[in-house]
């Protein structure tokens, strides 16, 4: 029961019953704790590589400047790595309940709740604002539905997350080919739903990373080859001539591709994530060893004053500075240790697929808390030492055997 109340928690990051004032609920770091003191109590045995995983951001819970005069902690950014160390052992140990059958429900949940917003949209809002902390998008005209998320694009980069699960699921855990392609259709519905360009972005990132990387055969290669070239050119030739907000924000985001400059100037959320991505990669040369938790805030805002590409851009926009990338306050904070820790994570820890761990540091690096379970359940997938034997079975003797 735990496990699965566990993984219930990871799917629904945002939900909770009694939500505090961030979009990412702490209800999977504090289950994956329990499901490790559980494990701990029970066999007191863990593999070498999870202890060193879960005990590194515990250390560095204590890792300040003791000559420091700046004590500002955001307790919510201070916790968040060592929930996601947490969740990575957790998931480790839980994965085994992640059923197709527990999967395709929470998917049905999620659509048939984005179908009820989309038909009776303020009573479904007031309820979804019970158990989220808001919902910042209730105008579906230009901005699409947020399903038991705080905004579109945290949905659309969710939904993403869903689409590499069922890959997973497909690969590994005997998902039929019509109940894959069932999710994808209920995923692609609701991502188009979410009119987000982040969203829509991902899921091309996502579609790319399978064209390319041998994901699809190469006879589906050379048919789909016309139809993409056909698309692409339509869009930047033809794109411009479509009004702004016609389909939805997602859709003059897509347009705009043409036109990256223009893109950037048009929505400055895209251009605020690349800045302050940017700005962790500066702060390495500033603090390669990190200013320690209770400095980051300060300190980040000192090192935006300072750089002058990050501090046109906020005067600019008029944007109150707060970094949106979890990757460059941790980077701050901890320096080349947290990259270290990365590195270890994804090139000897995870054993997990080139996609799993390209959206894991997406999503840690331009839009998520680092308390965003998808991150490290995409790095836990596959841990070293795990057998990565595909279980897949032809559909027709799945279907004869049941």
């Amino acid at each position: 029961m735990l496990n699965k109340l566990f993984l219930l928690c990871c799917f629904f990051p945002f939900v909770s019953p009694f939500p505090i004032g961030s979009d990412i609920q702490p209800l999977a770091g504090i289950l994956a704790a329990f499901i490790v003191l559980r494990k701990a109590v029970s066999e007191k045995t863990f593999k070498p590589l999870l202890l060193i995983a879960l005990f590194v951001p515990i250390f560095l819970l204590a890792y300040n400047n003791p000559f420091s005069r700046f004590l500002e902690i955001d307790v919510g950014k201070l916790v968040s790595l060592s929930f996601g160390a947490f969740i990575i052992v957790g998931f480790y140990y839980a994965k085994h309940e992640l059923s197709n059958k527990l999967f395709i429900c929470i998917v049905s949940f999620y659509l048939l709740f984005t179908i009820l917003l989309l038909l009776f949209t303020e009573p479904m809002i007031a309820i979804q604002n019970l158990v989220i902390r808001n919902t910042n998008a209730t105008d579906y005209t230009y901005r699409g539905v947020a399903t038991l998320v705080t905004e579109p694009g945290l949905f659309g980069g969710l939904l993403v997350f869903f689409l590499i699960i069922t890959d997973y699921l497909y690969k590994y855990k005997n998902m039929s080919k019509i109940t894959k392609y069932i999710i994808y259709g209920m995923v692609i519905f609701m991502l188009l739903m979410t009119k987000s360009g982040t969203g829509y972005l991902y899921f091309i990132i996502y579609i790319g990373i399978k064209y390319f990387t041998g994901e699809y055969k190469l006879r589906y290669k050379l048919a789909f080859f016309p139809l993409i070239v056909l698309v692409g050119g339509v869009v930047f030739l033809f794109g411009h001539q479509i009004g702004v907000g016609a389909f939805g924000r997602g859709a003059d985001v897509i347009i705009q591709l043409a036109d990256p400059t223009s893109l950037m100037l048009s929505d400055s959320s895209i251009l605020t994530r690349v800045v302050d991505f940017y700005l962790g990669l500066v702060s390495i040369f500033h603090y390669p060893f990190g200013v320690g938790n209770t400095a980051a805030l300060n300190k980040a805002e000192q090192l935006m004053a300072v750089t002058p590409f990050v501090q046109n851009f906020y005067m600019n926009t008029g944007k109150a500075f707060g970094s949106n990338s979890s990757f460059t306050m941790l980077t701050i904070s901890y320096g080349l240790l947290f990259w270290l820790y990365l590195l270890f994570l994804f090139c000897y820890v995870s054993n997990s697929s080139a996609s799993a761990k390209f959206f894991a540091f997406l999503y840690l690096s331009v839009s998520y808390s680092a308390a965003f379970p998808a991150i490290w359940i995409l790095i836990a997938l596959h841990i070293r030492g795990e057998s990565k034997i595909s279980n897949r079975k032809d559909t027709v003797n799945e279907v004869s055997q049941k």
